[in-house]
This record gives structure tokens, sequence and C-alpha cells, in this order.
């Protein structure tokens, strides 16, 4: 089974995308994991697909980056482009240069991504003993959910939350503390700035509960809080690489908060379609929380108390981006509602008798996803037609590319 789909999957990936969707949601291990690689896999190879697009978004500009990679050697590609420190993001982009296939960082981080959330999303599922039709269920909400445009273009941001998520998962969740649950929390502060904020919030669930529903608060006044410890943190040594790196961090959480006008900013103040996006996340949110108050209030045991510690600071980081101009609350949703499908799923299982509720709150998450799945395809058209892409994709072998 596994050369076949290997070799189908090397001359005509699309091939494999049904054999991939059945073992996924398989209850025979071996044929979840073959499902949950495959699956994950022909994401990837659509990513490589995402070529020439008429706008200028940041894939292209991430390409342009790689590019000047190629002719550096190793040692020479440490803070060789405009990520400093960034040391993760140097190997990864120096390796990829050297293929000379650039198109390989988009699949690369796609793949891994959507890696992760199918992984958490299937053995959460696997866990709770969720029958057949809730993991076609989830699914279904996770692929609506997740912005296949968005994760190609935000590539950096993407990989590096979704790591972090699986280290908190594994740790509070699974409770495997192994060397690679803490190397996952390592790695991604060398992928993006604001790896550092996610990683902090791991710590600040291990204090005492009044210091969790401080930093609660202290987030629905987010753009006064960061503007008052720019001002504390500018006063510090920026030797020390926690330092600067927190430095960058604040200084660019505070230019985005205080961004309302001008380029990017006034393109998505004038956009519908970044309208509906916001809508769509928020609405999204409200059902999580929805679901995540049911379950509690009906005293069944959902997640360990740190981790959903852990999960409402995050919910309240979102809330807080939700006041910048611009859609940066996308980086922290795409990785965080894959465990909103999980929580949907969840919420089916625990109301299955209450067929009315149930019902009634499947259909808004149902809606919800399908508008995802509307979101997802238009800013895909906007950068390259639809039928081109899905074309290229159906015929896209790695074989003859």
């Amino acid at each position: 089974m596994l050369l076949g789909l290997t070799i189908t999957c090397l001359l005509f990936p699309a091939l494999t995308v049904p054999f991939s969707l059945l073992g996924y949601i398989s209850k025979n291990k071996v044929q979840r994991v073959l499902g949950l690689f495959f699956l994950a896999l022909f994401m990837g190879l659509m990513a490589m697909c995402f070529r020439d697009p008429k706008t200028d978004p940041d894939i292209v500009r991430y390409i342009a980056a790689v590019k000047d990679y190629a002719n550096v050697s190793f040692f020479r590609a440490f803070n060789h482009g405009s990520y400093e420190n960034l040391y993760v993001i140097d190997i990864w982009f120096w390796i990829i240069a050297k293929t000379g296939n650039y198109q390989l960082i988009a699949g690369t981080s796609v793949f891994f991504t959507y890696l992760i959330s199918l992984y958490v999303l299937q053995d959460y599922a696997h866990s709770k003993s969720f029958n057949l039709r809730q993991r076609v269920y989830t699914l279904f909400l996770l692929m609506g959910l997740m912005n296949f445009c968005f994760s190609v273009n935000a590539l950096r941001s993407d990989l590096a939350f979704a790591m972090i998520l699986l280290a908190v998962y594994r740790e509070l969740y699974q409770k495997r503390r192994s060397v690679w649950t803490y190397f996952l929390y390592v790695l991604p502060i060398f992928m993006h700035f604001a790896a550092i904020l996610l990683v902090l919030i791991r710590f600040i669930v291990s204090t005492k509960k009044r210091y969790v529903k401080i930093i609660l608060m202290m987030l629905l006044l987010a753009p006064l809080v960061v503007e008052t410890l720019v001002g504390i943190v500018d006063m510090l040594l920026s030797q020390l690489a926690v330092i600067s790196y927190t430095q960058a961090f604040l200084k660019r959480t505070l230019m985005y908060f205080n961004w309302d006008t001008g380029g990017w900013a006034t393109v998505v103040k004038d956009s519908g379609y970044y309208l509906l996006n916001k809508v769509f996340s928020y609405s999204v949110l409200v059902m999580m929380a929805l679901a995540f108050w049911n379950i509690k209030r009906s005293k069944k045991k959902l997640w360990d108390e740190k981790l959903e510690n852990y999960f409402a600071i995050y919910f309240f980081v979102i809330i807080a981006c939700f006041f910048m101009q611009t859609p940066s609350y996308q980086r922290f949703t795409f990785v965080f509602f894959p465990y909103g499908a999980a929580l949907f799923g969840q919420y089916v299982r625990e109301n299955a008798s209450h067929k009315v509720t149930a019902w009634a709150f499947n259909t808004v998450v149902c809606c919800l996803a399908m508008v995802g799945y509307f979101l997802s395809f238009y800013m895909l058209n906007t950068m390259i037609p639809v039928e081109k892409f899905v074309i290229d994709v159906l015929t896209y072998s790695p074989l003859f590319s």
C-alpha cells in the first residue's frame, strides 16, 4: 500500500486524494498515518502549483529572498537576508536555494503546517473516540476554516505558530515531555519574532491563576500596554539576543496597532473581502467560545486546565489583534482553527442527545466553513485563475516537473 501510494504520488498526486481522505478518517492506525502524511503532502504539492500570481503577494517576496541565498556558502548564510537572528529561516532558505526549485519554499511550509494541523485533529478525534460521521465533519471544518492561500503567503508565521501549538498540545494534552516537545518550543523563536509571545504564554499558564487573569485584562488594553512596554524595554541594553528579540517584536506590534492609513492598511480598510474575512474569523471564535462554555457547563473534561488557560490567553491575543487595521489576527487564527474543529467535534459528541440544539449549532458552523471555502477560493482567484490552478494541480507530477 505504501509503495503504491508513493509511486502514484510521484506520478499523479491528485489520484492519491481519495485514498488519503479514506485513510485519514480510518480507525486502522497504519491507514491513519498514511492518510495523514499523503493528505498533507498533497496540500504541499498544491502550494508548488501556486506559481506566477497576478498580484504581488508575500510568496513573491519570499521566493526573491530565497534566490538571494543561491550563491552563498552555508556559514555565510546566517543573517545574510533581512531576518536578523532568525537562523532557522537562514538555513531553510539556503537549503531551498541550493535545490534550485524555489517553489519548494511554499511547498515545504504548507506541507508541515497542514501535517501538524491534520495530526492534532486526527489524534484528538481518536483519543475522544469520534465516530465516522464526526471525523468526516471535523475534517470538513478544518479544511474550510484554514485559508489555503494565506498558508502559502504567510509561510513563516504559519509554520512557527503551528509548531509551538503542537508543542503545547504534546506537553499539556498528550503528556509527552520529551526533548522533541521542547525542541518545538525553541525552533520557532528563530523563525518569527512573534513566536516568543506564544512561548511566553506557556510560561504564564504555569504561574498562579491570578496572573493569568491579569494578563487577560491587559490584553483588553493591548495597544496601551504595548506602547508602555516599548518605552520600558527600549531602556535596556540590546546585546542579549532575548532582549533584541523582544524589542523588535514589541516595536513591530506597536507599528501594526498604529498603522491606520497608507499602503496595505488603506487597501484592507477599503476592501469588502477583508471585512467579510474579519466577520468570519470573529464568528468562528464566538462559536468556539460557545462550544467551550457548553462543554464546561456540563462538567465534562475537555482539556488540561493549563491547556485551557493557554488557549484562553491565545484567544484574547486574537481579540487584541482585531484592533489592528491590517488582518494580523489571521496569523493567529489560521493555526488555532484546527483546534476549533476539534472543539466543534467534541461539542457534537457531547450533545448527540440534544438533536435540535446540535442541529442548529452544526448548521451555523457548517455555514461558516462554507464561507471559509469561499474566502479561500476568492483570494486564490485574485492571484491565479481558479480554473488554471485546478488544472495545474490535477496534472502536476513531481517526476515530470
